[in-house]
């Protein structure tokens, strides 16, 4: 138990990170405590079959589709953040650890609800996946041809056209 709690708040750190990096390509700085975070645990299964993950939030939905080969499952973490006003929302998938032992054959990370404007995916260790190892069309970041099979995280920053009303 301790272990898991442990594992979640090193993952939200870690997105908060990202969110800063980020910074949805302004100069905007984006505090932690204005970021609202829901986060699940959920099974990252081998065996090559496609499996799909997904979580509604003020109404944007993200889905993590992926298909993997490999030992036996992973826990990985799945959250949804937004800031206050409901304009600016994250999607972020990732392995708490950093460190993925499956190949991935695909994946892809959807938003719906708002628009992508900007996204950072991981591989083995966090370490940057290159340009070309995935792509972006329309609300959906996907792994490319190029894509070498490694992933612990991948990340969407999104806008949403109008404010939602709280």
């Amino acid at each position: 138990m301790a272990a898991s709690t442990k594992a979640k708040f090193v993952s939200i750190f870690f997105i908060v990170f990202l969110i800063t990096i980020v910074s949805f390509g302004t100069t905007e700085e984006i505090d932690e405590d204005e970021i609202v975070e829901e986060a699940d645990e959920f099974d990252v299964f081998p065996g090559g079959e496609v499996h799909t993950f997904e979580r509604e939030k003020e109404g944007v939905k993200c889905t993590f589709t992926y298909s993997a080969q490999g030992g036996t499952n992973e826990k990985w973490l799945f959250m949804i953040s937004h800031t206050p006003d409901k304009r600016k929302f994250h999607c972020a998938v990732e392995r708490p650890d950093g460190n993925s032992y499956l190949f991935f054959i695909n994946f892809s990370l959807k938003i719906d609800g708002a628009d992508i404007i900007d996204a950072d995916v991981t591989g083995k260790g966090y370490f940057k996946l290159k340009d070309n190892e995935f792509l972006i069309e329309g609300n959906e970041l996907k792994n490319s041809a190029d894509f070498e099979n490694g992933l612990s995280s991948v990340l969407i920053a999104a806008k949403t056209a109008h404010k939602i009303e709280l």
